[in-house]
Order: C-alpha cells, then structure tokens, then sequence
C-alpha cells in the first residue's frame, strides 16, 4: 500500500474488472478469474486434487458447474491436504470451527459431533432424545434436545470412524464424513448437517461446513443464522426423516421439501403412520412425536404466503379445536363410541363442515352457521361455561380462514388440509398438547 501510485483511475480500473468479469462468466478460464475460495485475484487450474467431473455447483462467479473452479495457489494447497486421503471419485464434508477465545470445550464438542453425525447420517435409527446440556455437558439451553442413535447414546461410544482432525492458527479442521460422489447430494446434505451447524453456532463457534470442493463459508454456502427457532426448524426435519424407507434416497431433503411444502403431509406422515411404515418400525417414539411437534410450533415457519397463518398458530388452533370439539360437538350418549372408534372425520367434522362451506364459495355467515349447527344439543351444566369461549374462538378462526380463501384458494386449501390432520392427532394423542405450553 506504500508503493501504490498516488494517482490512479479507479472509474477506469473497476470498468475493467466489469469487463473482465463479464468475460469470464461467458468463457471461465481459471487462471483469469478469482479464487472463489478467498477472493484472490491470482489464480490456477484446479490439479489432481479436484479431477474433472467433481466439482458440483454453480457458483455467482461461475455459471457453468462442469466447469473447473479457479483457486488461488494457496487454497488449492489448504485442498490438497484436505483431500491427500481421498480418491478422485469421492467427496468428504468438512468441517471448520474458528472462535475468539481458545477451545476449553474442544474434547466436549468433538465428542458430540460424532455422536451427533453418526446418528443423524441415518434417521432410522434414531432412538432417543438427549439434552446436550445434561447429558453432554455443554453451554446450551436447558429445554433443547438432540435425538440420537442407541450406539451413539453408549458411555465410551466409538461410533462412526475416526474424524481427520488438526488445529492451525485459524481455527480447527474436521473432516466428518466420506461420500462417493454418485451418492453426494448437496441439498440432502444441507438438511443433514443443519442441526449440528446450529449447536456449533448456538456456542458461540464460527462455524463452516461443507463438502471439500466447494464453499469456503456457512452451512454449504449459506450464511445461516443459527438460533433456537433454526435449530427447532432443522430437528423437525431430521425426524421427519426417520419415518422413510431405508431404500429410500436423500431421506432428509426430501423431509424438507415436505415440511415446506406439504405441511399437511408432514403431520400425517409423523403421526398417522402406514402399514408399511409400522411394519418396518419407522416410527415416532411418544418422546420423539411430542418434540417433532414443539419443533414445528418452535420453528413456526409460514403455513401460507404472507405468514397470514404460521405453524405454530396453526398447531395452537388444532389443540383448540381438539380439546373443545368432543365435549361441545358430540352428545354424552355418544361419546364412548367417538372414543372407541376415533377417525379423523369424527374428530374433525365440527370444523371441516364450515371450512367446506367455505371451499364451495359460500359467505362467512353460511359458514358459521354450518358450525353452530354441529353443535350438541345436551350440553351438561358444568360443561356449558366454556361453550361461549369455544364458539366464540371457532368464530375467529373461522374468519382468518375466510379471509384466506377469498385471497388464495391453493393457500386456504394448504393450511385446511393441515389443520384437520393436526387436529386428529392431538385428539388420538392427548398427551400432545402439553408441549406447546412447555
């Protein structure tokens, strides 16, 4: 910076990094471009440490992701060691933690990762809920839980193979886990790896996990910021997972796509389980339902476009409706078989018939007389000072999805379909609601 001349003309020198960006997004030629990994402006071609073939994204500098990257001479060494144990046709994921005061945790955090990882790599065995502050000794709140394996939960556990690990003045280095590249799927990774990035982020670590060829920053080149409802979020896809197949592939991506998208399917899948799904013993404990359901209500993603509703009020509104519907919706003579012979139409027609109404393009008023009228007619006395409550919170719910229908047909049918499958399942299993007000 002494030397640097004194009159320059920047207009002219950012008009020629413009050009000379422009060119390389067309024609990328590594050694004309910047290291994707640090920035620098002197660059090479990729060697043996990533053969061709193994890169396995597009980049905002790179467009074309058949195309090799361009490295620094620095970062393709840091590669090379990263990689000196690794075929050409395998991928590891890494890991980098870095933090502004030394490491007193280390063997703590080291330990945890491995359980951790070990567990999550495959959700079918997923066996029971720990908390890491209680069971593994670290700084973290005293309600979060962290489901793991029946080998991961052993004293002395060895599970998992032995972690690539060394310390540099930057940071500590970790390799976790080796991927023959056919198998390697970076979203499935992603939704993988998530709740470990959010714990190491909760402990105050600067945290970096990624496959070896790519990103240098986040959780595979997402600046995530981790906290207690991104770790809920990312918890409630890892159980979700737990209740595919095993021949099933990319279990945790796709538990994430549906969580998102589908999130009537995600509630039915988690509590209303299919043969197959029994036969095979893909299912929920009672512990791991009861926290798959605070995770949703925890992380209380949008249910619809514009947060109108949220999951979290969506799942409050169902142990309304579950609570109140087989004491004001069925008659006293009625009740035993209600509870003996429970579907999802009886615990659901007090609402569904209004929200039908609805579906069919009926006005507000027809609506909430469709519900008055799935009202019963003997209402016992101590039972009758909640009906007013009841009908009266009916009445407001019942406006919010009105309001939805009228601005989005696809989104009243979304948040519909998911509130009868919520509300079934805090009828079949009472014990539920309590952990929302936990």
């Amino acid at each position: 910076m002494i030397s640097f001349p004194e009159e320059e003309d920047y207009r002219e020198l950012a008009a020629q990094r413009l050009q000379a960006y422009k060119q390389y997004k067309k024609s990328p030629a590594p050694d004309r471009g910047i290291c994707e990994m640090c920035g620098s402006a002197f660059t090479q071609k990729l060697g043996e440490e990533a053969p061709e073939g193994s890169i396995q994204c597009f980049s905002y500098i790179k467009s074309d992701p058949t195309l090799p990257r361009a490295a620094c001479y620095l970062c393709a060494f840091d590669l090379s060691l990263v990689r000196k144990d690794v075929t050409g046709s395998g991928v590891s994921v890494t890991l980098w933690i870095t933090s502004k005061v030394e490491l007193e945790l280390e063997d703590r955090v080291l330990d945890m990762i491995k359980r951790a990882e070990a567990s999550f790599l495959n959700p079918r065995y997923l066996a029971s809920m720990v908390s890491p502050r209680k069971d593994l000794g670290l700084p973290l709140p005293e309600g979060l839980k962290l489901p793991l394996s029946k080998k991961a939960l052993e004293p002395e556990s060895t599970t998992g193979e032995e972690a690539y690990f060394f310390r540099t003045p930057f940071g500590s280095f970790l390799r976790l886990r080796r991927f023959r590249k056919k198998d390697f799927s970076i979203k499935n990774q992603h939704a993988l790896y998530a709740p470990l990035y959010d714990l190491l982020n909760m402990l105050g670590f600067n945290s970096c996990i990624t496959n070896d060829l790519e990103f240098r920053y986040g959780l595979f080149g997402e600046n995530r910021i981790s906290s207690i409802q991104s770790y809920h979020d990312a918890i409630s896809v890892l159980l979700l997972a737990k209740t595919f197949p095993g021949e099933k592939r990319n279990p945790h991506c796709i538990a994430a796509n549906i969580i998102g998208a589908q999130p009537s399917v995600a509630i039915a899948k988690a509590t209303e389980p299919s043969r197959k799904t029994k036969k095979e013993g893909l299912l929920l404990t009672q512990e791991q339902l009861a926290f798959f359901m605070k995770a949703l209500m925890k992380a209380n993603r949008p249910v619809v476009k514009g947060g109108l509703i949220t999951m979290g009020e969506l799942l409050h509104e169902a142990a309304f409706f579950a609570r109140n519907i087989p004491v004001y919706c069925v008659e006293p003579e009625d009740r035993k078989e209600f509870w003996g012979n429970l579907t999802k139409h009886k615990a659901t027609k007090a609402i569904l018939a209004p929200l039908n109404e609805m579906m069919r393009g009926r006005d507000l008023d027809v609506a909430k007389s469709k519900f008055l009228s799935q009202l019963s007619v003997k209402v016992g006395k101590e039972e009758r000072e909640g009906l007013d409550d009841f009908v009266k919170g009916s009445s407001e719910i019942l406006e919010k999805y009105f309001e939805l229908r009228q601005s989005s047909f696809s989104d009243f049918l979304k948040a519909k379909n998911a509130l009868m499958n919520a509300i079934f399942a805090f009828t079949r299993y009472k014990d539920l609601e309590k952990v929302l007000n936990a």
